[in-house]
Protein backbone atom coordinates (compact mmCIF):
# COMPACT_ATOMS: atom_id res chain seq x y z
CA UNK A 1 0.00 0.00 0.00
CA UNK A 2 1.33 3.44 -0.97
CA UNK A 3 0.18 6.57 0.89
CA UNK A 4 0.47 9.96 -0.79
CA UNK A 5 0.10 13.28 0.99
CA UNK A 6 -0.24 16.55 -0.94
CA UNK A 7 -0.47 20.02 0.57
CA UNK A 8 -2.12 22.65 -1.61
CA UNK A 9 -1.13 26.32 -1.68
CA UNK A 10 -4.21 27.18 0.42
CA UNK A 11 -3.03 24.79 3.13
CA UNK A 12 -5.51 22.00 2.41
CA UNK A 13 -3.95 18.55 2.83
CA UNK A 14 -5.03 15.80 0.46
CA UNK A 15 -4.30 12.16 1.25
CA UNK A 16 -4.52 9.27 -1.18
CA UNK A 17 -3.77 5.58 -0.71
CA UNK A 18 -3.03 3.20 -3.55
CA UNK A 19 -2.92 -0.57 -3.12
CA UNK A 20 -0.45 -2.24 -5.46
CA UNK A 21 -1.11 -5.92 -6.06
CA UNK A 22 1.74 -7.57 -7.95
CA UNK A 23 0.46 -9.87 -10.71
CA UNK A 24 2.89 -12.13 -12.51
CA UNK A 25 2.27 -14.94 -14.99
CA UNK A 26 4.70 -17.64 -16.06
CA UNK A 27 4.05 -19.26 -19.44
CA UNK A 28 5.26 -22.80 -20.07
CA UNK A 29 4.93 -24.59 -23.40
CA UNK A 30 4.99 -28.22 -24.46
CA UNK A 31 5.23 -29.32 -28.09
CA UNK A 32 3.77 -32.58 -29.34
CA UNK A 33 6.14 -34.56 -31.53
CA UNK A 34 8.12 -37.76 -31.87
CA UNK A 35 11.22 -38.38 -29.80
CA UNK A 36 12.90 -41.76 -29.31
CA UNK A 37 13.06 -43.44 -25.92
CA UNK A 38 16.69 -42.42 -25.33
CA UNK A 39 16.01 -38.69 -25.82
CA UNK A 40 16.06 -36.63 -22.63
CA UNK A 41 15.69 -33.09 -23.98
CA UNK A 42 12.71 -30.87 -24.73
CA UNK A 43 10.52 -31.61 -27.73
CA UNK A 44 10.88 -28.67 -30.12
CA UNK A 45 8.04 -26.94 -31.94
CA UNK A 46 7.86 -27.91 -35.62
CA UNK A 47 5.95 -26.29 -38.47
CA UNK A 48 2.30 -27.37 -38.27
CA UNK A 49 2.81 -29.18 -34.98
CA UNK A 50 0.56 -28.88 -31.94
CA UNK A 51 1.67 -26.90 -28.87
CA UNK A 52 0.22 -26.69 -25.38
CA UNK A 53 0.78 -23.41 -23.49
CA UNK A 54 0.14 -23.35 -19.73
CA UNK A 55 -0.37 -20.14 -17.74
CA UNK A 56 0.86 -20.22 -14.14
CA UNK A 57 -0.22 -16.93 -12.50
CA UNK A 58 0.85 -15.60 -9.12
CA UNK A 59 -1.89 -13.16 -8.13
CA UNK A 60 -3.53 -11.91 -4.93
CA UNK A 61 -6.98 -10.54 -4.14
CA UNK A 62 -7.75 -7.16 -2.54
CA UNK A 63 -7.11 -8.68 0.88
CA UNK A 64 -3.66 -9.89 -0.10
CA UNK A 65 -4.61 -13.55 -0.30
CA UNK A 66 -3.25 -15.70 -3.11
CA UNK A 67 -5.81 -16.54 -5.79
CA UNK A 68 -5.91 -20.10 -7.08
CA UNK A 69 -5.20 -20.28 -10.86
CA UNK A 70 -8.46 -22.22 -11.24
CA UNK A 71 -10.40 -19.23 -9.89
CA UNK A 72 -9.19 -16.74 -12.50
CA UNK A 73 -10.65 -15.68 -15.84
CA UNK A 74 -8.34 -16.15 -18.82
CA UNK A 75 -8.32 -14.49 -22.22
CA UNK A 76 -6.06 -15.94 -24.92
CA UNK A 77 -4.76 -14.47 -28.20
CA UNK A 78 -2.75 -16.07 -30.99
CA UNK A 79 -1.07 -13.61 -33.34
CA UNK A 80 -3.43 -10.83 -32.16
CA UNK A 81 -6.49 -12.99 -32.85
CA UNK A 82 -8.70 -13.50 -29.80
CA UNK A 83 -9.56 -17.15 -29.13
CA UNK A 84 -13.04 -17.19 -27.63
CA UNK A 85 -13.28 -20.98 -27.36
CA UNK A 86 -10.06 -21.24 -25.34
CA UNK A 87 -10.87 -18.31 -23.04
CA UNK A 88 -12.98 -18.32 -19.90
CA UNK A 89 -13.10 -19.16 -16.22
CA UNK A 90 -10.29 -21.48 -15.10
CA UNK A 91 -8.98 -21.99 -18.66
CA UNK A 92 -5.26 -21.62 -18.03
CA UNK A 93 -4.27 -24.05 -20.83
CA UNK A 94 -4.17 -23.04 -24.51
CA UNK A 95 -3.80 -25.65 -27.28
CA UNK A 96 -2.97 -24.50 -30.78
CA UNK A 97 -1.40 -25.33 -34.10
CA UNK A 98 0.37 -22.76 -36.26
CA UNK A 99 -2.17 -21.49 -38.73
CA UNK A 100 -0.23 -19.15 -41.02
CA UNK A 101 1.71 -20.64 -43.90
CA UNK A 102 5.25 -19.33 -44.39
CA UNK A 103 5.25 -17.67 -40.96
CA UNK A 104 7.72 -19.46 -38.74
CA UNK A 105 6.69 -18.01 -35.41
CA UNK A 106 3.53 -17.45 -33.39
CA UNK A 107 2.88 -14.95 -30.61
CA UNK A 108 0.72 -16.20 -27.75
CA UNK A 109 -0.72 -13.75 -25.23
CA UNK A 110 -2.81 -14.35 -22.12
CA UNK A 111 -4.60 -12.04 -19.72
CA UNK A 112 -5.64 -13.37 -16.32
CA UNK A 113 -7.96 -11.50 -13.98
CA UNK A 114 -9.87 -12.06 -10.76
CA UNK A 115 -13.65 -12.21 -10.93
CA UNK A 116 -13.99 -8.68 -9.53
CA UNK A 117 -11.10 -7.49 -11.77
CA UNK A 118 -9.24 -6.15 -8.77
CA UNK A 119 -6.19 -8.09 -9.90
CA UNK A 120 -5.17 -8.30 -13.57
CA UNK A 121 -2.02 -9.68 -15.19
CA UNK A 122 -0.78 -10.17 -18.75
CA UNK A 123 2.02 -12.13 -20.40
CA UNK A 124 3.06 -13.08 -23.91
CA UNK A 125 5.64 -15.27 -25.59
CA UNK A 126 6.85 -15.86 -29.14
CA UNK A 127 7.23 -19.46 -30.29
CA UNK A 128 9.48 -20.10 -33.26
CA UNK A 129 9.21 -23.28 -35.29
CA UNK A 130 11.50 -25.30 -37.52
CA UNK A 131 11.44 -28.48 -39.60
CA UNK A 132 11.98 -31.81 -37.83
CA UNK A 133 15.56 -32.91 -37.31
CA UNK A 134 16.49 -36.04 -39.24
CA UNK A 135 19.31 -38.00 -37.60
CA UNK A 136 20.95 -41.18 -38.95
CA UNK A 137 22.30 -43.93 -36.71
CA UNK A 138 23.88 -47.31 -37.26
CA UNK A 139 21.69 -50.26 -36.29
CA UNK A 140 24.24 -52.83 -35.18
CA UNK A 141 23.14 -56.50 -35.29
CA UNK A 142 24.80 -57.10 -31.91
CA UNK A 143 24.25 -53.86 -29.98
CA UNK A 144 21.13 -52.49 -31.65
CA UNK A 145 20.66 -48.80 -32.47
CA UNK A 146 23.89 -46.92 -31.69
CA UNK A 147 22.13 -43.75 -30.59
CA UNK A 148 25.22 -42.29 -28.94
CA UNK A 149 26.76 -41.44 -32.32
CA UNK A 150 24.96 -39.67 -35.17
CA UNK A 151 26.32 -40.58 -38.60
CA UNK A 152 27.81 -37.81 -40.73
CA UNK A 153 29.99 -40.09 -42.86
CA UNK A 154 30.72 -43.80 -42.87
CA UNK A 155 33.91 -45.75 -43.54
CA UNK A 156 32.57 -49.22 -44.29
CA UNK A 157 35.08 -51.61 -42.74
CA UNK A 158 32.89 -54.70 -42.52
CA UNK A 159 30.84 -56.31 -45.27
CA UNK A 160 27.65 -54.31 -44.61
CA UNK A 161 26.01 -51.67 -42.46
CA UNK A 162 22.39 -50.91 -41.59
CA UNK A 163 21.55 -47.22 -41.35
CA UNK A 164 18.37 -46.07 -39.65
CA UNK A 165 16.72 -42.64 -39.75
CA UNK A 166 15.08 -41.04 -36.71
CA UNK A 167 12.82 -38.01 -37.43
CA UNK A 168 13.05 -36.00 -34.21
CA UNK A 169 9.99 -33.77 -33.45
CA UNK A 170 7.81 -34.90 -36.38
CA UNK A 171 4.09 -34.61 -35.60
CA UNK A 172 3.54 -38.27 -34.79
CA UNK A 173 3.59 -40.30 -31.58
CA UNK A 174 5.51 -43.25 -33.06
CA UNK A 175 8.10 -43.52 -35.81
CA UNK A 176 6.17 -46.09 -37.83
CA UNK A 177 3.11 -43.83 -38.09
CA UNK A 178 1.57 -44.35 -41.54
CA UNK A 179 1.56 -40.60 -42.21
CA UNK A 180 5.35 -40.55 -42.48
CA UNK A 181 6.89 -41.21 -45.89
CA UNK A 182 10.48 -42.49 -45.91
CA UNK A 183 12.80 -42.52 -48.90
CA UNK A 184 16.42 -43.36 -49.73
CA UNK A 185 18.71 -42.44 -52.62
CA UNK A 186 22.18 -43.70 -53.51
CA UNK A 187 24.12 -41.38 -55.80
CA UNK A 188 20.87 -39.57 -56.71
CA UNK A 189 19.09 -42.81 -57.67
CA UNK A 190 16.02 -43.77 -55.58
CA UNK A 191 16.30 -47.22 -54.01
CA UNK A 192 12.54 -47.72 -53.69
CA UNK A 193 12.90 -48.50 -49.97
CA UNK A 194 10.02 -46.70 -48.22
CA UNK A 195 11.21 -47.74 -44.76
CA UNK A 196 13.25 -45.98 -42.05
CA UNK A 197 16.23 -48.36 -42.35
CA UNK A 198 18.44 -49.52 -45.20
CA UNK A 199 21.25 -52.08 -45.36
CA UNK A 200 24.26 -51.23 -47.52
CA UNK A 201 26.74 -53.91 -48.61
CA UNK A 202 30.32 -53.55 -49.75
CA UNK A 203 30.97 -54.56 -53.38
CA UNK A 204 33.02 -57.70 -53.86
CA UNK A 205 35.71 -55.68 -55.61
CA UNK A 206 36.64 -52.08 -56.16
CA UNK A 207 36.60 -49.02 -53.96
CA UNK A 208 34.86 -45.69 -53.93
CA UNK A 209 32.54 -43.25 -52.23
CA UNK A 210 28.76 -43.26 -52.45
CA UNK A 211 26.45 -40.43 -51.46
CA UNK A 212 23.44 -41.45 -49.40
CA UNK A 213 20.35 -39.27 -49.11
CA UNK A 214 17.68 -40.08 -46.54
CA UNK A 215 14.34 -38.27 -46.58
CA UNK A 216 11.14 -38.20 -44.59
CA UNK A 217 7.93 -36.24 -45.14
CA UNK A 218 4.58 -35.94 -43.38
CA UNK A 219 1.45 -36.45 -45.46
CA UNK A 220 -0.47 -33.81 -43.47
CA UNK A 221 2.22 -31.12 -43.10
CA UNK A 222 4.38 -30.33 -46.12
CA UNK A 223 6.52 -28.07 -43.90
CA UNK A 224 7.82 -31.16 -42.08
CA UNK A 225 9.75 -32.57 -45.06
CA UNK A 226 13.44 -32.97 -44.26
CA UNK A 227 16.49 -34.67 -45.77
CA UNK A 228 19.90 -35.80 -44.57
CA UNK A 229 22.98 -36.51 -46.72
CA UNK A 230 26.00 -38.59 -45.76
CA UNK A 231 28.84 -40.26 -47.65
CA UNK A 232 29.95 -43.87 -47.35
CA UNK A 233 33.47 -44.99 -48.23
CA UNK A 234 34.21 -48.60 -49.13
CA UNK A 235 37.50 -50.21 -49.98
CA UNK A 236 40.79 -48.35 -50.06
CA UNK A 237 40.45 -45.04 -51.91
CA UNK A 238 43.33 -42.83 -52.92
Amino acid sequence: EIDMVMKQVDGVVVRKSIVVRPADIDLLWEAEGYTPAFYRGKTLHTEGGAVRVIAMPQMTDKNGRKISPSNLIYKWWQDDEFSRDDSGFGKNVFNFQKRRALLYFSEIKVEASSIDESSVGEKSLVLSSKPPSLVLYENNPLYGLLSNTALESVNLVGSEITIEMVPFFASVSKRMDGRLRFSWEINDSPTGDAVPAITLRKPESGAGISNIRAGVSHQDYWEQSVEKNISITFGETR
